[in-house]
């Protein structure tokens, strides 16, 4: 019989060296994946705290009496807010927010993570042994390593075998993340979401009213300088039911909660205001308009600057001269084949949609404001009949859209 021969000792060695090296390598990128998740959950637990307070507020500014209180004030405790938020909520923190219900900067502890929030957008998540809870300070005793972790927005990552991190919500890195955010919006811009999936498309077809679901179309509506932000607040470009809404809060409310709750949304929706409206036609300024001076004699055409007539009462636009402003109207009832200014071909998408803003009057008792098909802010009563209804808002991260 041959004798069978086994492994040498310098062959057995090479491969211990070899595993060894490879052990060697693959840990600190194994544990830097780790402490990368551990990173972005922190962080995008921020954002899903920071989104359920502002939307606290927004549903607050719609005045029912349904548990919503609105949230203002400087370097508030986190313990002591009620804020309606699915998962967990930070241990401890403060967290401040400006008279309109935006959260304008935060410093919060999440699992055992500081996370501050400035000027929209996360800029720091540091692992901290003030925010370790008391199980993981037993189960994973914190070192000074450990203290010394941290992600900075914008900023390249010093651990072995990563230049930059990802952001587990954008999936860019932060140099990307960083253009992103300089890129400049301005209102009426363009913008193709889908907001179930929560991320831009580029199979848009048509706009349907009732259409809630898919690629849709949306403009922009921000207005303020935003290449430091990184996010927008964009507009469906139809209504999003065929069906007249009734101008009380409620209803708007429940048309909203169904977006997210049965439509599943991932951003929360809330409607325009009139002041915003105000501002993107620059009657904000023209004509001081603001709801709060509760003047029924108020209402105006969006495109009314360029008219002669000071109040704004005169209609300029028609469809041989479409209004600047068409985009804030396309799609009603009518619109095209009364010639106010539509751009689109006329289909049913109701007269109109609500926002927030009531004028008080001596005729009506309370009127709702909104935006007509013949190209108008004005005002109507809280009724079911005058076939208005809602176009949603919603604030989307810049990265999302790009």
């Amino acid at each position: 019989m041959k004798n069978k021969k086994g492994f040498t000792l310098i062959e057995l060695l090479a491969v211990i060296v070899i595993l060894a090296i490879i052990a060697l390598i693959a840990t600190p990128i194994i544990l830097n994946m780790i402490e990368n998740a551990k990173k972005g959950a922190a962080k995008d637990s921020a954002y899903g705290y920071i989104e359920a307070i502002e939307y606290n507020n927004s549903m607050s500014d719609l005045g029912l009496n349904n548990g919503y209180t609105k949230i203002s004030g400087e370097k508030l405790d986190v313990t002591g807010l009620e804020v309606k938020i699915k998962g967990s909520k930070p241990e401890s923190g403060e967290v401040t927010i400006d008279k309109s219900g935006r959260v304008t900067s935060a410093d919060l502890c999440i699992n055992g993570y500081k996370v501050i929030y400035e000027t929209n957008k996360v800029a720091k998540v540091t692992k901290s042994n003030e925010c370790v809870s008391n199980k993981e300070t037993n189960d994973n005793p914190s070192t000074d390593s450990d203290n010394n972790s941290e992600t900075n927005t914008g900023d390249s990552s010093t651990n072995s075998g990563n230049n930059s991190e990802t952001d587990p919500e954008s999936g860019k890195d932060d140099k990307e993340e960083d253009i992103v955010a300089n890129k400049i919006y301005k209102a009426s811009d363009v913008v193709y979401y889908d907001p179930v999936n929560n991320k831009k498309c580029d199979n848009y077809e048509t706009s349907l009213t009732s259409t809630v679901t898919g690629c849709l179309k949306w403009y922009v509506i921000t207005t303020d300088d935003n290449s430091d932000k990184t996010t927008v607040d964009i507009i469906l470009d139809h209504n999003s039911t065929d069906q007249s809404i009734a101008a009380t809060d409620q209803y708007i409310k429940k048309e909203l909660d169904r977006l997210v709750n049965d439509i599943e949304w991932k951003k929360t929706p809330r409607i325009i205001s009139a002041d915003e409206v105000a501002k993107i036609t620059g009657a904000d300024v023209a004509l001081g308009f603001k709801v709060s001076n509760n003047d029924p004699d108020s209402w105006f055409y969006l495109d009314g600057k360029n008219g002669s007539d000071t109040t704004w009462h005169t209609k300029v636009a028609s469809n041989e001269n479409i209004s600047e402003y068409h985009w804030l109207y396309d799609y009603t009832q009518n619109c095209i084949l009364n010639k106010w200014g539509c751009k689109y071909e006329d289909r049913y998408d109701l007269n109109g949609y609500w926002q927030i803003g009531y004028v008080t009057s001596s005729i009506i008792a309370t009127n709702r404001v909104c935006v007509t098909a013949k190209g108008t802010l004005d005002f109507r009563a809280e009724e079911f009949g005058n076939a208005i209804g809602i176009r949603p808002v919603i604030e989307v991260n810049k990265s999302d859209i790009q």
